[in-house]
């Protein structure tokens, strides 16, 4: 295998709660929405994140389990304030070098790691 790059999850959420799908990927998260191209099916969402996707599907999300995408994030505090701000849970875990790290949920259940970006990456934001 040559390609090494991840390209989207796909994450389900009940059909019809699509304000509230958007609520938390856009709103909490921060993920920017992207338009969907014209040949796939036009019910749920994309949305960006890094070079990478995340889709959302309408139907019957699974059970909540252990299985989990993870998401970079220089804006670690922020981000955390925002997701707790919805109502969502955050579990602390323990940290990943010297960058910290939590997991939360979507309204839905599906697991979603945060972890702080790398120093060099958050010092370069904060100066540009």
């Amino acid at each position: 295998m040559t390609s090494r790059l991840l390209q989207h999850v796909n994450v389900v959420y009940p059909s019809g709660a699509e304000s509230e799908a958007r609520g938390f990927y856009a709103g909490a998260l921060g993920l920017e929405e992207v338009r969907k191209p014209a040949e796939f099916d036009q019910r749920g969402m994309w949305f960006q994140l890094g070079e990478g996707q995340v889709h959302l599907s309408p139907g019957d999300p699974p059970p909540a389990g252990p299985w989990h995408f993870c998401v970079v994030a220089d804006d670690f505090d922020a981000l955390r304030r925002r997701v707790e701000a919805t109502g969502a849970d955050t579990e602390d875990t323990h940290s990943w070098g010297d960058r910290r790290r939590f997991f939360t949920r979507d309204p839905w259940g599906a697991r979603i790691e945060i972890l702080e970006a790398p120093a060099t990456m958050r010092e370069s934001t904060d100066t540009g």
